[in-house]
Parts: structure tokens; sequence; C-alpha cells
């Protein structure tokens, strides 16, 4: 999985400053994936997460559709409340791609979601929840 992310986000011309990354991540060993299911407002949409609660993460979206003017995704760690991962936009193949660094309780998070925040994103969730998945 972690081979495939790399590589995506290497398609993506996104990779610039991943490769230390992924270094660390293969060095840790102990890595956690989770694969995010598409709800309501985009079933088709899959995404996966790959993460290492030192190194950080990368998550992988696909068949989302573009963001309004003025919104984007926004990706929650959820541990006992969401925490914000960050701000993410689709390209032109409806596909996202981020790298998460410095998220705290990364090892103890048990889900992730997506949803559709004002552009920036916000503290908590308020938009709809366009992926989620669970360990």
């Amino acid at each position: 999985a972690l081979l495939y992310l790399a590589g995506a986000l290497a398609a993506s011309g996104r990779s610039a400053g991943a490769l230390p990354f992924f270094e660390r991540a293969l060095a840790a060993g102990q890595r956690s994936s989770m694969a995010l299911n598409g709800l309501a407002p985009s079933p088709e949409a899959r995404a996966r997460m790959l993460w290492h609660e030192k190194a950080g993460g990368i998550l992988v979206a696909g068949g989302l559709p573009p963001a309004p003017p003025g919104k984007a995704y926004q990706l929650w760690a959820i541990v006992n409340r969401p925490i914000s991962a960050g701000t993410f936009m689709t390209d032109h193949g409806s596909k996202g791609r981020m790298i998460i660094r410095n998220l705290p309780e990364l090892g103890n998070i048990t889900k992730f979601a997506v949803s559709m925040e004002p552009e920036g994103g916000r503290p908590q969730p308020t938009g709809d929840i366009y992926l989620a998945g669970q360990l």
C-alpha cells in the first residue's frame, strides 16, 4: 500500500519533500492502513489512508466531485473527537492527495473522515461527510 501511495503522489506532481517522509515510514516498520468508503454525497468515492504514529500519514482519494468555489475537502482524524488533519482539493481526475505530518494522538486514531468545508478548513466538521473509515 505504501508503494502504491508513493506512486500516486509522484504521478500527481506533488511529491516534492515526500521522499524523506516515505523513507521514514518504510524504516519505521509499524504502519496502519485504512480504507475510507464513500457516503451519501458521493457513494462512488474511495480513499486509502496509510499512517505511522511518529512518521505521519498519506491520504489518496478518488471519485470525489470537484469542490465548489470557496470550498475544500477536510480530513479528520477521530480519537475521542475530530481533529483536523488539513484540507485538500481534487485534480481534474477527481483525485485528491495529501501528506499529514505532526498530527497529535496519531497512535490512538480509530477513524478517519473527509468532509466538505469552507476553504481553509474549520476547527470542527460542519459540512457533509464524503468519506469515512475505521479500524
